[in-house]
């Protein structure tokens, strides 16, 4: 095999020139810089609006009779910490 002396030169691929960006012109946008939909850009005039607070009623007037105690007492279990009960016997590992 022969070993040319010049190595081979590829030529550059020809680069075109970028087109200049044209400015997109939006229907949405108006002259003003401003949305088509702003409120500024086409006002309409303000109506009479009325206001009202309407008061609704959560709950009846009646009042619940009063809760009476049964005086029973739940068990509760060993490790409940509201109520000081019985201590375990077990105890726990120290080590």
């Amino acid at each position: 095999p022969e070993v040319s002396p010049e190595p081979e030169v590829s030529p550059e691929p020809e680069v075109s020139p970028e087109p200049e960006p044209e400015q997109v012109v939006s229907s949405a946008i108006t002259e003003d810089g401003r949305a088509s939909n702003d409120p500024r850009a086409n006002p309409k005039p303000r109506q009479d609006l009325e206001i009202a607070t309407a008061h609704i009623s959560l709950f009846t007037e009646e009042v619940a009779a009063a809760v009476v105690p049964s005086g029973k007492v739940s068990v509760r279990v060993s490790n409940d910490p509201r109520e000081s009960g019985p201590k375990s016997t077990t105890s726990e590992a120290t080590g």
